[in-house]
């Protein structure tokens, strides 16, 4: 899923996730060992200067 809001700094964009309850159970899931994180900045749906932020979450298989 994705969702949007305003968080115009990585650490402010953590803590949005952390004070989100479905967020916060995902990204502190014990199942998970490796974490991704990207940001992006550019203009999105007409509008300049826009951070997309994205985390991906997975372990290995062994």
């Amino acid at each position: 899923g994705y969702g949007y809001g305003l968080a115009g700094t990585p650490r402010a964009m953590v803590s949005r996730w952390m004070d989100s309850n479905l967020h916060r159970a995902k990204i502190l899931d014990p199942r998970w060992r490796d974490i991704g994180v990207g940001r992006v900045t550019g203009t999105f749906r007409g509008i300049e200067n826009v951070a997309i932020y994205t985390v991906d979450l997975g372990r290995r298989i062994r």
